[in-house]
């Protein structure tokens, strides 16, 4: 399975096949075919495709998950000296 930009660039072109295929006047249930999706997915794009919201048609723009902790709070627990467990220090991404 593809991951990161790469599935995600994917996973965009065909958001955008099937606003192609909305705009020939293709039924949904004809595009969820025909893309190999569901067709509460091209339910949900024709609604967006419909009420404009190409913010919601691009999809996600970033893979992965956000990270737990914020640069700030490393920060912080860097000044009260604590750097992870022996052998796998935590590593700092921290701008100056």
């Amino acid at each position: 399975m593809e991951r990161g930009k790469k599935r995600l660039e994917k996973l965009r072109r065909r958001r955008e096949a099937a606003v192609k295929l909305f705009e020939q006047g293709e039924r949904q249930s004809t595009v969820a075919r025909s893309l190999r999706v569901s067709r509460q997915s091209v339910s949900e794009w024709w609604l967006a495709w419909r009420a404009g919201d190409t913010k919601k048609l691009k999809g996600a723009t970033e893979a992965g998950r956000r990270p737990r902790v914020q640069p700030e709070q490393l920060t912080a627990t860097r000044s009260f000296g604590f750097y992870g467990l022996p052998g796998r220090p935590i590593e700092a991404r921290v701008d100056p």
